[in-house]
């Protein structure tokens, strides 16, 4: 999010005009927690950017529907690799950003007739 809103900022008043592009931006950059793309995740393939159209990459012009039948038909053995290579980097990801957060923790151990402040919310007043 905070990705979204600095690139929304940089473009300004024409925030609207742009939307579209800047999504397309954020669903295809790989992401730290999984090192893969939205894009890719979904639809286990490489999103062809507007850029490419426009310029002709060389993986553009060289693309045929029959082409991409074969590669489809031949990335079906290795289907659940990209998500479980996903799943791990998420799992060490997620273990970094929680020992980064926990070093800053003091334990304490709560002994009888401590004074303890208790926060009563409206729905757990009775």
């Amino acid at each position: 999010m905070n990705n979204l809103k600095r690139r929304l900022d940089e473009i300004g008043a024409n925030w609207a005009d742009d939307l579209p592009f800047v999504m397309w931006y954020d669903r295809t950059t790989p992401k730290v927690a999984t090192g893969q793309t939205p894009f890719s995740l979904v639809y286990e393939a490489k999103a062809v950017i507007p850029s490419e159209v426009k310029v002709s990459t060389h993986r553009y012009a060289n693309a045929t529907e029959e082409g991409n039948q074969v590669e489809m038909a031949s990335s079906l053995d290795t289907i659940d690799e990209p998500w479980t290579s996903a799943q791990i980097r998420m799992a060490a990801y997620k273990q970094t950003a929680a020992r980064s957060y926990n070093k800053n923790v003091r334990l304490r151990t709560l002994q009888v007739r401590d004074l303890v402040l208790k926060k009563v919310f409206p729905n757990t007043k009775n």
